[in-house]
């Protein structure tokens, strides 16, 4: 499993470093745009449009930096790498459960940088110091729903036919969230928006994981 881990790790080395500066610079940026809006100044009710930005920021960035995964079942099935797997002791949910693992590192690292500039940003009094904190993880919990799925499906089918697939649960996904959310406001119960952070997307992301790894045999075909 650890081989397979680093395998994916290295293919993608390079984007990785680019995907954090891209996590970071936009926030870092946004941090300066908006520091002097913190108490009020300038907007009507700016610090929820200053976590707005946040929130609109760090979901793309993840999101983007995150989607390099998907090309690398391209570049499995061009090598020949998926058809010598099935001459090596390893078996679909195995392969499988390493792309799904991979991906999660390279979130967490991606989630962590882009805390850290959300913290220092709640530390110098910007945004809604909550929504900040949390929006990060949720993210890497939705892209992890949104990732596990794409990988037995790629694999099975080929890149080219596993990024529309990737885009269209991506925006299956953030359609569903947005509107939940929005519901909530709508209807005065801004405090259920805690149920949809803490309690539906990460629930969401253990049920794809699972069922991911469950139907790999049956996608695989190796």
């Amino acid at each position: 499993m650890k081989g397979l881990i680093l395998k994916d790790l290295y293919s993608i080395k390079f984007q990785l470093i680019m995907g954090i500066m891209i996590c970071a610079f936009p926030s870092f940026l946004l941090f300066c745009m908006t520091v002097g809006y913190a108490d009020g100044e300038g907007l009507p009710n700016s610090e929820w449009f200053v976590t707005l930005c946040y929130v609109m920021v760090n979901y793309s960035t993840i999101a983007i930096c995150s989607s390099v995964f998907v090309n690398t079942v391209s570049e499995d099935v061009s090598c020949g790498w998926l058809k010598m797997a099935g001459t090596m002791p390893l078996s679909p949910r195995m392969i499988c459960l390493g792309k799904i693992a991979s991906s999660a590192v390279v979130l967490v690292i991606l989630t962590v940088v882009t805390s850290l500039c959300n913290v220092f940003g709640v530390a110098m009094g910007v945004g809604n110091a909550e929504v900040l904190i949390a929006t990060p993880i949720c993210t890497m919990l939705l892209q992890m729903a949104v990732l596990s799925p794409v990988f037995p499906f790629a694999l099975r089918f080929g890149g080219n036919k596993a990024s529309p697939f990737y885009i269209c649960v991506l925006i299956g996904a953030t359609v569903l969230m947005a509107a939940a959310i929005y519901i909530c406001f709508e209807n005065g119960v801004a405090e259920a928006v805690r149920i949809v952070f803490y309690g539906v997307v990460p629930a969401a992301a253990v049920v794809s994981v699972a069922g991911s790894v469950g139907c790999s045999r049956r996608m695989l075909g190796v």
